[in-house]
């Protein structure tokens, strides 16, 4: 499955986080965390584009940032998030990963002192967070109607999995949503990666890169590259069937003037 009725029709959010958001998968939240500490990328603004239901790369970066704009093509995911931003009560809960994000600020405090941190932290996340917008990221511009640019946008495990247009292209699409000498930080599916699993649904990654493809065609869209990583999954999910590959990689990379 890879076009947007099949997400529409069987993509589980609930599923997901379950299979893909635990914090033994938080290489790409927690890198973002490391990159905006340690001063390699900054702004004001920030897109996370193509967030699926998941909160826990905004919960990295809303410390480092002033405005939050998260954008998604899924109503299903809109409409997690969105429960999460409202407080309702069946919403997914992420207290455990911003639990996992004070700790690595070092906070050494008591058990009661992280409570009260973690209900700070969803706080402030909560009022930083100003638009939770569809994307598509076959368009030129992928958030239309909004206009808008950005000093960071992060995406994540999204532009190799859309079906539509070419890879290069879709990247091109996203380049156009970050200001000129703004950062975009890439999450991707490793090579030779063919399909990936939500609850009992395979979904296909359609256009899996190698990194010298992808440094390629980033540069085609306008960046240059300021660091590459790379992350090994936990042995689990090629065990249990979830993914069909053994790793990741991520790019980050800074839009030429």
């Amino acid at each position: 499955m890879f076009s947007k009725t099949d997400y529409a029709m069987h993509f589980n959010p609930v599923d997901y986080v379950k299979d893909w958001a635990g914090t033994d998968m938080s290489f790409y939240p927690d890198k973002l965390h490391e990159l905006f500490t340690t001063g390699v990328i900054k702004g004001n603004t920030y897109l996370e584009y193509g967030a699926g239901p998941t909160l826990h790369s905004v919960a990295a970066i809303s410390p480092f940032v002033n405005e939050i704009t998260i954008a998604e093509m899924l109503p299903q995911n809109r409409r997690e998030l969105t429960k999460w931003l409202n407080d309702d009560e069946d919403a997914i809960s992420w207290d455990s990963y911003i639990e996992h994000l004070i700790r690595l600020d070092n906070n050494r405090d008591s058990a009661e002192d992280i409570k009260i941190a973690i209900e700070k932290r969803k706080l402030s996340i909560r009022s930083k967070v100003k638009n939770v917008i569809p994307c598509d990221a076959l368009l030129l511009n992928p958030i239309a109607p909004m206009n808008a640019t950005f000093d960071v946008v992060g995406s994540s495990l999204m532009l190799d999995c859309a079906a539509g247009s070419t890879y290069k292209q879709r990247l091109k699409n996203a380049s156009a949503l970050v200001k000129p000498g703004g950062f975009f930080v890439q999450f991707s599916n490793g090579p030779g990666c063919c399909n990936w699993k939500c609850g009992s649904v395979f979904f296909k990654v359609v256009d899996p890169q190698t990194p010298e493809d992808n440094a390629i065609a980033l540069d085609e869209a306008g960046f240059n590259i300021l660091q590459t990583a790379n992350f090994e999954l936990p042995p689990s999910f090629c065990q249990d069937g979830i993914f069909d590959c053994k790793d990741m990689f991520l790019t980050v990379c800074r839009k030429r003037y």
